[in-house]
């Protein structure tokens, strides 16, 4: 975790290179007081880059990569779109937002234009009016002392921005997901079907690609729009649907009352809200149930008679069943089950799993007709890296996309496994926990104690295991077998 002193010294790194390369750009002159420092080692490396946009994963990015790190949920990004004081458009900003940092120009006697302030602006636009302004001078850059109070307040501003607005900024992220073929496949299929389970290989974000559409089906999470539980051998009826719990009672004794599972309390929910949409004549709110890790439970046990009733063709008042409990219910003109118990049309099922998984065979056919099915492929969820903040600049990304599609590619050849046992990219988002480890590469520590354990467990059974290993792991570093043991 960085100090308060190490953010600080960071953050006016990365404000005098920004001065800096601005500075370049425009006046293209040497004798400027940062460019020694920022610039020139730069363009004696030949790295140096003009402009991009660095939260597009730009190699822009790189020039700012030791300081980018304040220690927040997202980084600091550069963009720089054109070398002219005129553009606005060239900002430091929070990685996938708007809130920038930007440059504030005036002309000397001679009509050269330099930067004399910075200033910070939470509006995208580039006429919004700044929010806090600080000279070059007032902020302490270039002066070779300690951070001073006025950069203090500039950075603890600039970070408090970032905090008032991050649920924005998600929740657009989440919508820019929604947008991608893969999830409007999703949600076309759920809507056709009711039910969908997302299959694939591990790693490849099902869960948070069911989440991420649920959402975008609720008015209002709080309202009650979203269930979620994940099944596991110990899980059963009365957890799901209902059953007889202990109770304590009257002088320390104990009995036992009928209470309602997960899924029927939030069936119940959804059929408040269908009657109220009727009487209101309006389109009733969709509720989305998410089952993870759906082949774990033992689904005979958990459903019983809903297997009938979670059928798209048998949703509705019409076809309520009567549960293995409905004689203990008290008869009530206002209990929306009180003559049986059904599945109202408003609710969806999104059920997620992995195919290789053992208990895999726990799901009979009667059960996989009743869904739909989708194969989350760990080709098609790449985006999943460019997203996250957990790589820290394009060329590491890039990298761990080259290693991933290597491997998967290296373990679709081995007959006995297949695109099923493929990694998704969600393994390699663990990157992040390695990569301030200055005695091992990031990618070396991420085989040792996450791809190779997994892979091992792949084919622990075959013969010539050390063998295919060897030649995984090559694959994984990008090399052929010979360089591998070499």
């Amino acid at each position: 975790m960085l100090s308060d002193n190490e953010k600080l010294d960071r953050f006016k790194h990365l404000l005098e290179y920004f001065v800096s390369h601005l500075e370049w750009l425009v006046n293209h002159d040497q004798s400027h007081i940062g460019y020694a420092t920022y610039i020139q080692p730069l363009e004696s490396s030949h790295t140096f880059v003009k402009s991009g946009q660095g939260y597009k994963g730009e190699s822009i990015q790189h020039q700012i990569e030791q300081w980018d790190d304040l220690g927040e949920d997202r980084n600091v990004a550069i963009a720089i779109y054109a070398p002219s004081p005129s553009s606005k458009g060239c900002y430091l900003h929070w990685n996938l937002t708007w809130l920038n940092i930007k440059a504030e120009w005036i002309s000397n006697n001679d009509n050269v234009k330099h930067i004399q302030a910075l200033y910070i602006s939470s509006k995208k636009h580039s006429w919004a009016p700044p929010e806090l302004e600080f000279s070059i001078d007032e902020l302490g850059l270039f002066d070779q002392k300690e951070p001073n109070d006025h950069l203090k307040t500039f950075m603890s501003k600039f970070i408090d921005i970032w905090h008032s607005h991050k649920h924005e900024y998600q929740e657009q992220q989440e919508q820019d997901a929604l947008e991608s073929s893969v999830q409007q496949a999703i949600i076309k299929l759920l809507e056709a079907n009711k039910n969908l389970i997302l299959t694939g290989a591990p790693g490849t974000g099902k869960t948070y690609l069911a989440k991420i559409i649920a959402k975008h089906w609720m008015a209002n999470e709080k309202n009650g729009c979203l269930g979620f539980v994940q099944f596991h051998p110990s899980y059963d009826y009365s957890d799901f649907v209902e059953g007889l719990r202990p109770v304590q009672q009257a002088q320390g004794q104990i009995g036992f009352e009928l209470k309602e599972g997960t899924f029927k309390q939030f069936c119940r929910r959804a059929a408040q809200e269908a009657d109220t949409a009727q009487k209101e004549q309006r389109d009733a709110q969709r509720y989305v149930f998410i089952i993870d890790e759906i082949n774990r439970g033992e689904i005979s046990k958990i459903f019983g008679e809903l297997l009938f009733s979670i059928d798209p063709d048998y949703r509705g008042a019409a076809h309520r069943v009567q549960t293995q409990y409905h004689n203990l219910i008290k008869p009530d003109s206002n209990d929306v089950f009180a003559e049986g118990f059904y599945v109202p049309d408003n609710v969806y099922i999104i059920g997620t799993m992995n195919d290789i998984d053992r208990s895999v065979e726990s799901l009979d056919f009667a059960f996989r007709r009743r869904f739909a099915w989708y194969e989350v492929k760990a080709q098609d969820r790449m985006d999943m890296l460019d997203e996250s903040d957990a790589l820290k600049n394009a060329e590491l990304c890039d990298e761990a996309k080259t290693r991933l599609s290597q491997l998967n590619k290296a373990i679709a050849e081995i007959p006995s496994l297949g695109m099923a046992y493929q990694i998704g990219p969600a393994y390699f988002l663990k990157l992040k926990n390695y990569l301030d480890d200055n005695d091992e590469s990031p990618f070396d520590s991420l085989w040792q104690y996450h791809l190779k354990p997994l892979l091992f467990e792949y084919i622990r059974g075959l013969r010539d295991r050390e063998e295919l290993l060897q030649k995984l792991e090559a694959a994984y570093n990008c090399q052929s077998p010979s360089e591998q043991q070499n």
